[in-house]
This record gives structure tokens, sequence and C-alpha cells, in this order.
């Protein structure tokens, strides 16, 4: 009767935290892609409060990530960054590794922006290596579908857009049998391939793409995937001559950017905007986009020269300590030396007087064996 009871308890306790863990599941989708993009300050305060509400490892690691995504968002790379190493000390509290691998995910991905290429792969080698503890895993493949978008990005980054679309290819092979979040997921890599096809001047299957990315992102809220979307569709127009479509889709994008903190959709798509009145010579567009431009890149260029000002003190903070350090080991060094002289002359001087003792000694047994005689 104890056994059947004991596993009562033991069975509830998992429902339990099944309904726990699909419950945080919902917040964090919801504030992510939908609280995030209309009320900025709230979505930042559930991310805080779902951290100090879990006792989990596993979830106070994930709200972390949250909060670090929020901030990358919002172009604060600093927080971004702290909250993300933050999160890779909590997960390895955790047996996670699909988690693990996300969190290097995403720092790869924030060194990446900040153009700390070395830390970025390191980062990115780190999550590969990890993703093998995985197995042939649904888990692997989506983190490994992850790490191939991060590797697409950075080609683009580099121009490379034909390499670009191989690994947006591979991510979508892996990621295509993922349940979670699976419309989410298509649509970005249908995002990504709509800006690859876009760059390569194949205008047709970009459009194809991007109209894809639309279709997948239908039925989920309002994010900052489909000002994206609507942004590429809105210049792969212009480039096409259409002005017409090409305004209308960008005025969908606009009413996005408008109201999102995500800093770097807000460049792209007034850099956009500012390119279609130009193109229709109407001056007074052209100021009051290139104005909302220069706001959104002059706070991201703040947020990059934090985080280099923070690391650049960080770093001359740990030179002076190693400089202290080094001073004091000098200094022991010193002291070392001058004890060991020290006892070096004491020993000499030891010798010197032992043997002096040892040499009267004998001369004095010498002479009592003398006078013995």
């Amino acid at each position: 009767m104890k056994k059947l009871f004991s596993l009562i308890i033991f069975f509830l306790f998992l429902i339990l935290h099944s309904q726990d863990r699909e419950k945080f599941d919902k917040i964090y989708v919801k504030t992510y892609l939908e609280t995030s993009q209309k009320d900025f300050n709230k979505a930042l305060k559930i991310a805080d409060s779902l951290f100090v509400n879990s006792a989990d490892p596993l979830l106070k690691t994930r709200s972390l990530m949250l909060s670090a995504s929020l901030y990358q968002q919002k172009g604060d790379y600093k927080k971004a960054v702290d909250f993300a190493l933050l999160a890779e000390k909590t997960v390895t509290e955790t047996d996670d590794i699909s988690w693990k691998v996300r969190v290097y995910g995403f720092l790869a991905s924030q060194y990446r922006i900040l153009k700390l290429y070395d830390l970025s792969k390191k980062y990115i080698d780190e999550a590969m290596t990890s993703s093998k503890k995985l197995g042939d895993s649904l888990a692997r493949k989506q983190v490994v579908g992850l790490m191939m978008q991060e590797k697409a990005y950075f080609e683009i980054q580099n121009k490379n857009f034909k390499k670009a679309v191989l690994h947006v290819k591979s991510s979508q092979e892996l990621l295509k049998n993922v349940k979670k979040n699976h419309d989410f997921f298509t649509a970005n890599n249908e995002q990504l391939l709509g800006l690859c096809f876009y760059h390569l001047k194949d205008y047709k299957t970009s459009l194809q793409h991007y109209n894809e990315a639309e279709r997948q992102l239908k039925n989920l809220s309002e994010s900052f995937l489909i000002g994206l979307v609507y942004n590429g569709i809105a210049n792969t127009y212009m480039d096409m001559g259409n002005f017409k479509d090409a305004e209308r889709e960008l005025q969908k994008a606009r009413v996005i950017a408008d109201k999102t903190q995500y800093l770097n959709l807000k460049t792209e798509i007034y850099d956009t905007a500012q390119r279609l009145y130009l193109a229709k010579m109407d001056l007074d567009k052209i100021k009051e986009y290139k104005s909302k431009h220069d706001r959104a890149q002059d706070q991201l260029d703040i947020g990059t020269s934090q985080f280099y000002n923070a690391s650049l003190k960080d770093a001359e903070t740990k030179s002076s300590v190693a400089n202290k350090n080094s001073s004091t080991k000098n200094l022991v060094i010193i002291f070392v030396i001058i004890l060991l002289a020290v006892f070096c002359i004491y020993f000499l001087y030891y010798k010197k007087a032992e043997k002096r003792t040892y040499v009267r000694f004998k001369a004095i047994i010498s002479e009592l064996n003398k006078r013995r005689a």
C-alpha cells in the first residue's frame, strides 16, 4: 500500500512538473514573440519574474536567455552577453545538453555581431562538440539545425550568399521534423533564403521564399520576423522596379518598426524607406526616415560602444590585478633569494667555525695525549 501511495505521489509530481513547464513555455514564447513587440519593458519584467520564481536551474537558464534575447533586440549587447554568460554558468547545474548548446549558439551570434570572430568560432565549436552527446535524436537535429542558421548568418555578414544558402538548406533539412516551433523555424529559414537570393539578384526565387515565410507566420503572433519578411519583399519589388507593391509591403513593415524595440529591424526598414523615397524624390519622407534611421543606429552604436568599453575596463582591471600579483610574486622571490643568501652565508660561516672548533679540539686531544706519554 505504501509503495502504491509513493508511486501515486511520484506521478502527481511529474504531472504538476510537466504542467509548470507547459505554463512556462507558453509565457516564454508569448513574451519573446508578442509582448516584446508591444510593450518591451513589460517583457523584461516578465523575464525577470520568471527567473525569480523558478527553482529549477533549467527554467532559470531559459529565463536568463529570454532576458539576453530581449536586450539583444534592444541593442544592449553588454547586458545581452552578461545574461548569456550567467546562463552558461547556470546551465551547468542541469544535464540538459540542448539548452547548453543554445546558450553557446546565442553567444556565438552575439560575438559575431560584435565582430569578435575568434570568440564566435569558439562557441560554435563548443556547441557542435556538445551536440554530439545528444546522439541521433530530434533534440540534436534541432540544435544543430539552429547552429546551421548561425553559420548562414555568418556567411551573409561576409557576403558569401551561396555558402549561406547551403547552410540554410542544411538547417531546414535538420529542422523539418521538429514539431515544436516548427512554423517559426521554417519561416526563419525561408526569410534567410529570400534574403540570399535577393542579394544574388534572383528576384523570382527570392519572392517565392519570402512568400513562403509569410505563409508560415500567418497563424503566429506578430513578431520581428514578419517585419523582416515584409521589408525583404519591399526591397525585392523595388529592385524589380515595382514601386507600388514595394510601398505597400514597406507600409506593413513600418508599422512593426515604429512600435518595436528591435533596433536592427528598425535600421533595416528605415533604410529601405529611404531608398524607396529617394527613388520617388520625396525629400520630406527621405528626411523623416533618415532621422529615424540615424536615431536607431546611434542607439546601436552606443550599445556596441558600451560593450567594448566595459570589456576594455574589465581587461584593464585584470591586467592591474595581474600586475599587482606579479609585483607580489617578485617581492616574494626577492625575499626568498635574500633568505637563501643569508642561509648560505650562515652555513659557510658555521662550517668554517665548525672546522676551527674541530682543529682546536684536535689540538687539545693531541696535547693531552703528549702529557700522558
